[in-house]
């Protein structure tokens, strides 16, 4: 066999082999095109190569010999002479078994692991809405799409010039009010505390006066005791005269009687001044410990009553004024609470509460919003995933935790993580910059988190790539 028949031979087997077809798939071109490399090495084996053509020659023709038994070859030079008559052939095998190796083994490789039809990457969305009611300003940076704030930099400004102040203008009359009343009160207390203190003046000249008058009838009465003793001394004595002389006989009865009858009175009169003395030793008792007795006026005079109405009107002024300080003290905290409100809803500075871009601006400078309406949206890479959409045969291999990698279409390096979320063929509402929804090659979905994305600090949203997933299975933990 010449070595041009010898190359013709994978040739002539390939016209046998399948022809591509588009319809089929990866899997059912390697099973075609490993059924073609069989059927060439099984042909190579049924048809050995023949012995080359001899070359013609005349050769005069000899009388038929008795055959002769042919004598036995060697067997190692006709296994060598057969293998260098079949070394292109063997090549050729070992390429083909190469090329079905690359590109069916490894296209088989890819088809066994488990991948994403649709993966790209995702971020969570901060919606900032508005915390008063005004109109917007831009803060010290322009505010544009784009536009990377980092967490608490102020992002936006709000002006409310339409604010309520009629709650604050009741406090503030009430308390005026309160206030005024406070100084009218303030101004009587003073008026009766001069007053009552005339009066306590007053009543202690009128207590050493009457202690003054009490002491001076007192000595009076002392004078006059001591004048009915004298004449008290001088009845008895007549008394004794009268006596004498009636024994005599030089008098008559009745100068007698008039005698003992003016001793008698004396000595009544004496009885009636010592009692007068212990009256007024009692009203000089009393007027000292500030008691008046006496038939005139009971026990306090007109100035210490005056005096006691007053303290009964200083105790009430006292009282009205304690509670108005205290209600003054309310109203100064109501109107303190009041005014820092005011503060607030006037003007409030718009933070950005993550580290993040622009995404989606819903207001523009001047423009008026609500209390709680939404004003723009920023991109938190701080949380970026990467959604992947999935066969249902794929799904079914995944569980929470799983690792995975994420090579993007464009290159570079690989990221690792693990499976946050299992969405399945439902659309999950998520606050998500890109919507599980518009990966609508599979109805399957997945989340997985890449640590690495997110400490990138920008987490190339909207990249798409392939993700991976390790379906080895984990040995138990002993």
């Amino acid at each position: 066999m010449s070595r041009s028949n010898v190359e013709r031979m994978p040739a002539e087997r390939m016209a046998d082999a399948p022809a591509h077809e588009p319809g089929l798939d990866a899997r059912q071109r390697q099973e075609r095109l490993a059924d073609a490399v069989s059927g060439w090495s099984a042909g190579a084996a049924r048809h050995p190569p023949a012995d080359p053509p001899q070359e013609q020659t005349c050769i005069p023709e000899e009388a038929p010999q008795p055959a002769a038994k042919p004598a036995e070859k060697p067997a190692s030079p006709g296994l060598l002479a057969r293998i260098a008559q079949r070394r292109w052939q063997i090549v050729k095998t070992g390429a083909a078994t190469v090329v079905v190796f690359y590109f069916g083994w490894m296209p088989a490789q890819s088809l066994i692991a488990v991948k994403s039809t649709e993966a790209v990457v995702n971020a969570r969305l901060v919606t900032i809405r508005s915390p008063i009611e005004g109109d917007v300003a831009t803060g010290a940076r322009p505010l544009e799409l784009g536009a990377r704030f980092e967490a608490g930099e102020p992002i936006l400004r709000l002006d409310n010039a339409r604010l309520d102040f009629g709650p604050l203008n009741l406090l503030l009359r009430a308390r005026a009010q309160i206030d005024g009343t406070m100084t009218t009160l303030t101004q009587k207390r003073e008026g009766l505390v001069r007053r009552r203190a005339a009066l306590s003046r007053q009543l202690e000249s009128f207590r050493h006066a009457r202690i003054r008058q009490i002491t001076a009838r007192v000595e009076e009465t002392q004078a006059q005791g001591r004048a009915l003793a004298a004449r008290r001394t001088e009845a008895a004595a007549a008394l004794e005269r009268a006596n004498a002389l009636i024994a005599k006989g030089v008098t008559t009865r009745v100068v007698v009687e008039k005698a003992e009858a003016d001793a008698r009175a004396i000595a009544e009169e004496i009885a009636a001044l010592e009692a007068r003395k212990r009256g007024l030793a009692v009203e000089l008792e009393s007027a000292a410990a500030g008691v008046f007795v006496g038939d005139s006026y009971n026990d306090t005079p007109q100035s210490a009553q005056r005096g006691a109405e007053m303290e009964i009107e200083l105790a009430d002024i006292d009282a009205r004024l304690h509670g108005s300080e205290h209600e003054m003290a309310a109203l100064d905290e109501a109107i303190g609470a009041e005014r820092r409100r005011l503060a607030d809803l006037s003007t409030a500075t718009v933070t950005a509460g993550v580290q993040g871009r622009v995404w989606e601006m819903q207001t523009a400078p001047g423009e008026h919003v609500n209390k709680g309406q939404d004003l723009l949206r920023l991109v938190d890479c701080s949380a970026a995933t990467v959604t992947a959409s999935l066969s249902e045969r794929a799904y079914a291999r995944l569980h929470i935790g799983q690792r995975a990698t994420f090579r993007p279409r464009e290159g570079g390096a690989t990221f690792e993580g693990r499976v946050i979320a299992l969405n399945g063929p439902t659309a999950v509402s998520a606050n998500s910059a890109i919507p599980q929804q518009n990966l609508a090659r599979d109805f399957f979905h997945a989340s997985v988190k890449f640590p690495a994305l997110a400490e990138a600090g920008d987490c190339g949203l909207g990249r798409t790539g392939v993700v991976t997933f390790d379906t080895t299975p984990v040995p138990p933990t002993p």
